[in-house]
């Protein structure tokens, strides 16, 4: 089966580069490889996946295969015996900065003729969507404690006191 890893550490507790895996908004602020429309557990989901010349996505069925908080994210997509796709993230780390192994692959009759052709192209797409991820996360590390410093301001009141 045909499969491409890239391993990342990331800035923040695996618990922040988990919500930003899976929480639809944070998803949808980053650009991840494809698009899923239900993150928040294991089970039957969608996808979308941007085609070149197409305006919106080709949409299909998809499942959250693994959904073990905060370590392991996994789903796939496809056709069983004729072209499965997979994605998997697994992180580890602490508070410090987290590891983070995202990986690809194709299986099934079509995964194996077509499959190192198909995932050559995602590949490079998944090296950008992680980029965009690392990208994201230490903006959110960066914005987190200038939000704290001005939420811990006393507010002035304008116009006359009683």
């Amino acid at each position: 089966m045909p499969e491409f890893v890239n391993t990342v550490v990331l800035q923040g507790a695996p618990v922040r580069v988990w919500t930003a895996l899976t929480d639809r908004a944070q998803r949808d602020a980053w650009g991840p490889l494809v698009d899923l429309d239900d993150t928040a557990r294991a089970g039957p989901a969608h996808c979308g996946w941007a085609v070149k010349g197409l305006a919106r996505p080709v949409r299909m069925a998809a499942t959250i295969d693994r959904f073990e908080k905060p370590e392991i994210f996994a789903w796939s997509c496809g056709l069983p015996g004729v072209y499965v796709f997979t994605e998997l993230f697994e992180l580890s780390g602490d508070d410090g900065g987290t590891s983070m192994m995202h990986s690809i692959s194709a299986r099934g009759l079509l995964g194996r003729l077509l499959g190192p052709m198909i995932l050559k192209r995602m590949h490079k797409l998944m090296l950008e969507s992680d980029e965009r991820l690392e990208k994201y996360l230490r903006w959110r590390i960066v914005r987190a404690p200038a939000r704290a410093q001005r939420a811990a301001r006393p507010t002035r009141r304008k116009g006359k006191t009683r």
